[in-house]
């Protein structure tokens, strides 16, 4: 049952990502916009946040020490995000132990650490896009659970 709450999560987290990726396609000027206290531009931010999501299910998935790609521009990270997602969901039908430590650059984290900054990270991440935004005139797109998951 709980891995139902994890695919859910799964799910959301590439949903969010996808809908901020395309709230910047359709308001171009927000691109490489900034703000004060947060990462970087729209476009470095998700650049980042993608990235680092390929990382952390390579290390879930047993893989090998991953080598960020450079930057993309927008449409090719939006397609380099839906593959991201696709892998994120097979990873998560076969997540290791919690406890099993997994190697990283900085040290050893337990996989339930790795798979939490998964999550957690893209929430963080997309908040700053999304202050951006409106710092920028613009009402952000709505990446509450409530809008992905609808009434039932």
């Amino acid at each position: 049952m709980s891995g139902d709450y994890v695919s859910y999560l799964v799910r959301y987290n590439s949903w969010a990502t996808a809908e901020v990726l395309a709230f910047l396609a359709a308001h171009p000027a927000l691109v490489d916009a900034t703000a004060p206290g947060v990462f970087g531009s729209s476009l470095e931010t998700m650049n980042h946040l993608v990235l680092a999501e390929a990382s952390y299910l390579n290390r879930l998935s047993g893989g090998p020490p991953f080598v960020d790609p450079p930057d993309m521009p927008l449409h090719e990270l939006t397609a380099y995000a839906r593959e991201v997602a696709s892998r994120a969901e097979a990873v998560v039908r076969a997540l290791p132990p919690p406890e099993q430590p997994l190697q990283r650059s900085a040290g050893r984290f337990a996989a339930e650490t790795v798979f939490g900054q998964l999550i957690l990270h893209g929430i963080e991440h997309r908040t700053q896009v999304c202050t951006i935004a409106g710092a920028a005139g613009f009402e952000p797109t709505d990446l509450t659970s409530w809008w992905f998951g609808g009434r039932v």
